[in-house]
């Protein structure tokens, strides 16, 4: 199998499936979302609190569908008539690491783990509970990173220092020797006038840092602060034997994860990261012992995954598209704006994006054993939903083409120079702006399979399974 995380693209597979498209199953009930199906990030319980664990990869029964490549079941652990509990601790630190041969310093690396279960009968013989904590920090140290300021000559417009030539994007004209061509008069002396520079470009440039080295780039030295990283995770189940027929089991696992992704520009422009991530997996099951050879099982399931990701920007009051006077971006959040260019580029490309994914189930299977067969039939619905409010803050590219010589683009013109005349190569707003979407589909699954076991070692599996998935549909009509 494969199953890890790249920043925020989650890679899970099974037995080279396509990628999360596996399905993932705690307690019976699935634990799939609508935006990633197989998502590996929903697996957060802790570790202590699995009783078992399987994975089916190839020739599973046909109760199990909505699967590419395999399934991952988990089953959480349940109390008995014994009082019992654990403790747990483990601890990565510095201290306790050894310096490279090169390294003056042993590099600032702290992560904590710890927690414990407890479980045990609530009546004897009839009532039984689990419970299972797990808490997780992550600690780095402040690093530097050398960066690129514009410096004050730039800020200036004073470009008598820059190899190339600065042009005037307002001469712009048809070459009078070949009309087909466009020309421009360069700035004299490669300096633009005061008078010439944007009012929003001078206010952008009072959030940005001097440099603090020598050299037009690669000229400041910036004190990134320590990121932060943090997991709390529940895990509790109940179990209740009513009589011999009877016996009903309840579940939940809870998890939060917030975390911080430092900058090494200051606020406002360096577009700081937050983000709090969490897990919701509520689970009952209901055994009902009908016979000595039927059973029927029915389950009832809830997923909700929560993601919020911010920046502090947002917060400052009034807006900074408006404190900035930027016009035509009415639409996108009050986070400084995302500037990219040749220096370090403010802000970061994620603005505000809160979303969760909630899913209900609900399932019924029944068991029949007769004679050499072992008969299931069962059934299963799921309703999917997505609530999705994604709103960027403003994005701005520059180039040097506004400033260079239309026939020589690529040795001429700066997109600094470009930046304090005011003119955008590209920009993009917000992407749903004010709009809230709300999709949701049902989906629909029957099966009957049978194990018949011909003679000792022997036992041929068939099944026969349907699933249907209505059409995605949004609530509000936007699309």
């Amino acid at each position: 199998g494969n199953d890890h995380i790249i920043g925020f693209y989650v890679d899970d597979s099974i037995a080279g499936g396509q990628a999360s498209t596996k399905e993932i199953q705690l307690e019976g009930a699935s634990m799939a979302t609508q935006e990633i199906h197989g998502d590996g990030r929903n697996v957060t319980f802790p570790p202590d609190a699995v009783d078992e664990v399987s994975v089916a990869t190839a020739g599973y029964s046909a109760e199990y569908g909505n699967t590419g490549g395999g399934v991952e079941r988990y089953v959480l652990k349940s109390g008995t008539n014994q009082w019992r509990g654990s403790l747990y601790e483990y601890l990565r630190n510095e201290a306790f690491d050894a310096g490279g041969f090169f390294d003056s310093v042993v590099p600032v690396h702290r992560e904590h783990e710890w927690g414990g279960t407890f479980g045990g009968p609530m009546a004897r013989n009839k009532a039984f509970f689990f419970v299972s904590f797990n808490r997780y920090t992550f600690r780095d140290a402040e690093t530097t990173s050398i960066l690129s300021m514009p410096t004050a000559a730039f800020r200036n417009g004073d470009f008598s220092s820059w190899p190339q030539r600065i042009y005037d994007p307002l001469t712009t004209r048809p070459d009078p020797a070949n009309p087909a061509r466009f020309i421009r008069d360069p700035f004299p002396g490669n300096i633009i006038p005061p008078n010439r520079i944007d009012p929003t470009a001078k206010k952008i440039l009072e959030y940005l840092p001097m440099p603090n080295m020598a050299g037009n780039y690669q000229n400041f030295t910036a004190r990134v602060p320590k990121r932060t990283n943090e997991r709390t995770t529940f895990a509790a189940k109940a179990d209740h034997q009513f009589n011999e027929s009877h016996r009903m089991s309840a579940s939940l696992v809870a998890t939060d994860d917030p975390g911080f992704q430092p900058h090494g520009l200051p606020h406002p422009a360096g577009g700081q990261q937050v983000r709090d991530f969490g897990y919701w997996f509520p689970r009952g099951t209901h055994d009902w012992v009908m016979s000595d050879n039927l059973v029927n099982q029915f389950r009832v399931g809830y997923n909700r995954q929560t993601q919020l990701q911010d920046q502090p920007s947002r917060f400052d009051e009034p807006g900074w598209p408006t404190q900035l006077g930027l016009r035509g971006m009415e639409m996108a959040t009050g986070h400084f704006p995302r500037i990219a260019w040749s220096f370090t580029g403010t802000s970061t490309s994620l603005g505000y994006n809160d979303r969760f994914a909630t899913t209900y189930t609900a399932s019924d299977a029944l068991l029949w054993t007769k004679g050499a067969h072992s008969f299931k039939f069962g059934g299963e619905v799921r309703r999917q939903e997505t609530f999705k409010y994604l709103q960027n803050q403003a994005n701005m590219n520059f180039a040097r083409n506004q400033t260079a010589l239309p026939t020589a683009i690529g040795s001429t013109g700066l997109d600094f120079a470009s930046f304090l005349l005011g003119y955008v190569d590209s920009a993009g707003p917000s992407i749903y702006g004010p709009y809230e979407p709300r999709q949701s589909t049902w989906q629909f699954g029957f099966y009957a399979q049978d194990d018949y076991k011909i003679t000792p070692r022997l036992t041929i599996n068939y099944g026969l399974r349907v699933d249907i998935l209505t059409p995605l549909v949004e609530a509000n009509d936007y699309y």
